[in-house]
């Protein structure tokens, strides 16, 4: 496993394919999360204000959740890989 601490652009491939892993993952399940925060998100709204039914705040609200996640998820992790010095 000596490959893994090959460096590219002052990173290890093993950094590197680990953000990439998460980002893929995220990709992967970024639907399954985003239902289930916006039924957390729903009953939380529904308690204090009751606007809307379920199924029209999932189809409103799970699409752009989606995205937040996966932009946010990638945010957090490419963060966690280092500038090259070079740059």
């Amino acid at each position: 496993m000596e490959f893994l601490q090959y460096k590219i652009l002052d990173n290890t491939l093993q950094n590197i394919l680990l953000a990439a892993g998460v980002i893929m993952l995220v990709f992967l399940f970024k639907k399954l999360l985003s239902h289930y925060a916006a039924t957390l998100f729903y009953l939380f709204i529904n308690r204090n204000w009751k606007i809307m039914d379920s199924k029209e705040f999932s189809v409103l609200f799970i699409k752009p959740l989606s995205w937040f996640i996966v932009i946010t998820i990638g945010f957090f992790t490419l963060g966690k890989l280092d500038y090259p010095r070079a740059w």
